[in-house]
């Protein structure tokens, strides 16, 4: 559709395109791929109890027992698994339409509609088995209910806000920052009223996030045990290394995934600030409540990384992207039309470059092409080592041993020599050798005791990688054979 005929429709048809190309997107691909490490986990979660959900070390209930419910009825394949995100990814397009357009205009949601439709991290993380995009919804829902009620305070959209904030809350940790973040929004809006509606108001919030608090009490100890923990040294998240300073703005980079896109989102944020001081001044409160979600999911988890333990994962910081967008949305809709026909133009094509390069290629790890290989090589007698010991989890989802075959799993308390013992032939699978210390050279040493190396690969995935690809771990496959006399 050539973009004049786009602008003749109303704002509503417009939106439902809009959305009906994030659908696409979405679910175009979504088992492609196969399940990367935390994805098997979210596997291995749904096949456990109930209650397990709420014992989970990296993320809360709420999103498990979702999947739980819903791989119950129609089984746990990998679209399956996927789809629940891809809803939540898809939702949020016309919740962020709704947000933007209650702190600015139509055209500034109309453009952020857009910009998220499009957006390559928003729709990698829309076709990932984890709480990151119903996290993404939640908050959006949040900020928009919160900031319909502060206009026009009523039960119903109270109540929404609630629920949308516990549910965030008990979706991953991260959802515990916005406990602040709802805080620095309600003080960039509570200024414009009235002294006495002030008041009121702030008796009303005070109330509200007393409510809040103790509702979202449990989450908030577990997720203070986990950092306490990992100031222990707990080896849960010892991965995660200490952030520097850049840190702070290579978040934005992982919000866009691709070079370019971040340069432009660069120069758009740079233009807000130097070419729209006069439309700063006037709409200040939302600017202000928007950089309220970056420091809340960005600059203060970077704090506690840097004081106490390292916590901060670009991908946990998702939520401060809906600020990045809408200011984006803000910088390019208020331009003269020939300005922004062009910016959004460049934009799309830009972003459909980096989508080309994101289909194409292969963005997870490759433990589907892993199983196959043994399944098409292994032999009876054989034993198969994982290492480190939590590969187990994506590998179960795709290979079950049969008779004669033990899968068997490495850590550091394993008697390797023992475990290798009386063993012809063994192959060892490893990922993330980073992170296995020495663990690693003394599986090797052990398994070529009295065997030689046969085999060596890493393991190539279905399609070449995506070069810009957010997450992707090397599978190394050895095949360790005794010496035929």
């Amino acid at each position: 559709m050539p973009p004049h005929a786009f602008s003749l429709l109303s704002v509503p048809r417009r939106l439902v395109l809009i959305i009906g190309l994030a659908a696409a997107l979405r679910l175009f691909g979504l088992a492609s791929e196969s399940l990367w490490l935390d994805e098997g986990h979210t596997y291995f979660e749904i096949t456990q109890s109930w209650s397990s959900a709420f014992h989970d070390k990296t993320q809360g209930p709420v999103f498990i027992l979702l999947e739980k419910l819903f791989c119950g009825q129609f089984g746990a394949s990998e679209w399956t698994l996927r789809f629940l995100p891809a809803c939540f990814g898809i939702a949020a397009i016309p919740a962020l339409f709704a947000l933007a357009r209650q702190l600015f205009d139509d055209r500034t949601a109309l453009v952020a509609a857009l910009l998220a439709a499009i957006n390559p991290t928003w729709i990698h993380y829309s076709q990932d088995a984890r709480p990151y995009s119903l996290l993404l919804l939640a908050v959006i829902l949040s900020c928009w209910t919160m900031q319909l009620w502060l206009k026009r305070p009523g039960t119903r959209t109270l109540v929404l806000c609630l629920v949308s904030m516990l549910v965030a809350i008990y979706s991953h940790a991260f959802g515990a920052l916005l406990l602040l973040a709802s805080l620095l929004w309600c003080l960039a809006f509570l200024s414009r009223n009235g002294e006495l509606h002030r008041a009121r108001l702030g008796k009303q919030i005070a109330l509200i996030g007393a409510l809040i608090a103790l509702l979202s009490l449990p989450a908030v100890l577990q997720y203070a045990g986990k950092l306490e923990g990992r100031m222990a040294g707990d080896a849960l998240g010892g991965w995660i290394k200490r952030p520097s300073l850049f840190m702070l703005l290579a978040a934005i980079h992982h919000y866009f995934m691709y070079p370019v896109l971040s340069i432009a989102a660069g120069l758009l944020v740079l233009r807000a600030g130097i070419g729209q001081g006069r439309l700063v001044h006037w709409q200040w409160r939302p600017l202000l409540a928007l950089s309220g979600l970056y420091v809340s999911f960005v600059v203060i988890p970077w704090l506690i990384s840097v004081t106490f333990a390292p916590v901060l994962i670009p991908r946990y910081t998702l939520p401060a992207s809906i600020a990045v967008l809408i200011i984006l949305a803000w910088s390019i809709a208020a331009m003269p039309r020939p300005n922004r026909v062009i910016w959004v133009s460049v934009w799309v094509v830009i972003s459909t470059i980096g989508l080309w390069s994101y289909y194409a290629g292969s963005d997870k790890d490759p433990w589907r092409e892993t199983a196959a290989r043994l399944r098409r090589e292994m032999q009876a007698g054989d034993l198969i080592v994982l290492s480190p010991g939590y590969v187990a989890e994506p590998m179960s989802y795709y290979f079950e041993p049969t008779a004669g075959i033990e899968l068997a799993v490495a850590r550091r308390a394993t008697p390797l020599d023992s475990l290798l013992s009386n063993r012809d032939r063994v192959w060892l699978i490893t990922a993330y050798g980073s992170e296995q210390g020495d663990l690693l050279q003394r599986l090797r040493e052990a398994a070529a005791q009295a065997r030689r190396l046969v085999s060596h690969c890493t393991v190539e995935p279905y399609a070449p990688k995506d070069p810009w690809a957010l997450w992707q771990a090397e599978i190394s496959v050895s095949l360790y054979a005794a010496e035929t006399p």
